[in-house]
């Protein structure tokens, strides 16, 4: 069965489906958002949607590399 499903989910839906709640979950913790990559610096893809979720729906405005890391600023 989960076989059968998940074979059916991908792209945007699996993004909605996994990435959307932890994002929202560590958000809504207060937690640090870092990266090791500039999310910027892709095109259509899992690392551009998260930083396109962050800024339309937590109000991040910026990335902030500090050493080999990026941090989503509000």
């Amino acid at each position: 069965y989960y076989k059968k499903l998940f074979s059916r989910i991908r792209g945007k839906d699996m993004f909605k489906l996994f990435n959307q709640p932890a994002l929202d979950d560590a958000v809504n913790a207060g937690k640090t958002i870092r990266f090791f990559h500039d999310l910027t610096a892709y095109g259509d893809c899992a690392l551009k949607w998260e930083w396109d979720y962050l800024v339309n729906k937590h109000d991040f405005n910026d990335l902030l590399q500090i050493g080999d890391f990026w941090y989503g600023i509000k």
